[in-house]
């Protein structure tokens, strides 16, 4: 991946304005980002149950696209559409496991199918968490570049970026932030491991880069890193009212408080909804304990307020995981993490106390589901940056 970063032929411009080679003048800073694979590991592991009733065959599962599943069904069964009859029960999370993008998602289908097949009989198909862990298909690693150049007052003048990987959606990629030069490029190709969408997708790796750089951005200019995201945002930005809301709800400080905690902050817009998250963070034997995470959202008009709390209180959950443990290490051809024990969740010793405000603007309504999960990577990673040297990839616990 590095490699390609290197060759100049093989980047493509996402987006750009301005020229960023004319701004020679000011203080730089460069930074190389590096984010893991990922496994989606819901609690209830990929599972099927598929009989036969005189000609018509019937499927149950809990997945995310239950008609496109069936068609996957026929298509595996040879049968015609009418013979199959698919149940679509609820599921103990998906993430984007459960998304029916063929063989390379509904490989637990596809299995059954098979057996179902053979055996000509009731099939119920469970997979233990090895598997699930081991024949995932996974959020794509990926690498980034940065070089920003400030002025004399602080304010950025030039923003460059080159990253590695699929762009899904290019606004979740690109910064909100207003820079008068700004290039993003990118390496459009497809992960060496089977790939699949996980939650809150480009999000989830770019808004660590972004979220990270800006910090590093504003420790150059010796600024508020708070207020300097507001001093980059226009006015009527929809991430100025949630980013304002979360410093008065987590009352914000710059710097180590005298209990040896520091604060971070990241804020970032996606699938229609606005979010920002502040972590409170201390170092408990070398390693980040978060005490605290303050999250303000904005999703338009809110349908159900404690639906949406509890999206909130989920996703940071969610994100914290992936943030301080999540990777999966490919070693011999095969994925090394098996279980709970190599692949770790955020149990309720670690997890932070959770405050969720919500800031809706009026709008029309935006997502909720994915929207609170990429934030704290950023965030706590900008508060260690306080306690100790920063850190550029993650996880944040090896």
């Amino acid at each position: 991946m590095k490699a390609a970063l290197d060759d100049p032929e093989q980047l493509s411009e996402v987006r750009a304005h301005g020229d960023v080679e004319s701004i020679e003048e000011g203080r730089a800073v460069t930074a190389e980002y590096v984010v893991p694979f990922l496994a989606h590991a819901p609690m209830e592991p990929p599972n099927v149950t598929i009989w036969r009733e005189g000609e018509v065959v019937h499927v149950a599962a809990g997945v995310q696209d239950p008609l496109a599943v069936r068609l996957w069904v026929v298509e595996q069964l040879n049968l015609p559409e009418e013979q199959v009859v698919f149940h679509p029960h609820t599921m103990g999370g998906s993430f984007g496991r459960r998304s029916a993008a063929g063989d390379d998602m509904l490989n637990f289908i596809t299995q059954a199918c098979t057996v179902f097949q053979a055996l000509n009989q009731p099939v119920k198909l469970c997979w233990s968490r090895e598997m699930d862990i081991r024949f995932d298909r996974y959020r794509e690693q990926s690498v980034a570049r940065y070089h920003g150049v400030i002025a004399d007052d602080g304010t950025v003048q030039s923003w460059q970026v080159d990253t590695y990987g699929e762009v899904n959606i290019v606004d979740d990629v690109v910064t909100a932030y207003q820079v008068p030069h700004l290039r993003r490029r990118n390496v459009a190709e497809e992960t060496f491991v089977p790939y699949a969408y996980w939650r809150s997708v480009s999000a989830s790796i770019h808004c660590f880069f972004n979220e990270c750089f800006i910090d590093e951005l504003a420790a150059l200019a010796n600024a508020d890193p708070l207020q300097y995201r507001l001093d980059h945002l226009p006015e009527g930005h929809r991430l100025r009212p949630v980013i304002e809301a979360a410093r008065d709800m987590a009352q914000w400080r710059v710097g180590v408080a005298e209990d040896g905690s520091a604060m971070g902050v990241a804020a970032y817009a996606l699938f229609g909804s606005y979010c920002c998250q502040i972590a409170r963070v201390s170092l408990v034997n070398g390693k980040p304990k978060v005490h605290d995470a303050w999250c303000a959202v904005d999703c338009g008009t809110v349908i159900n307020p404690d639906g949406v709390i509890a999206q909130m209180e989920g996703g940071m959950i969610f994100g914290l995981t992936a943030a301080l443990y999540g990777r999966i290490d490919i070693e011999a051809g095969g994925v090394k993490q098996s279980n709970f024990h190599d692949y770790r969740m955020v149990r309720m010793v670690d997890a932070p106390r959770l405050h969720v405000a919500l800031v809706p603007d009026g709008s029309a309504p935006g997502g909720v589901g994915e929207v609170a999960v990429p934030h704290l990577s950023a965030a706590v990673a900008n508060a260690l940056a306080l306690l100790g040297p920063r850190p550029r990839s993650l996880p944040l616990i090896a």
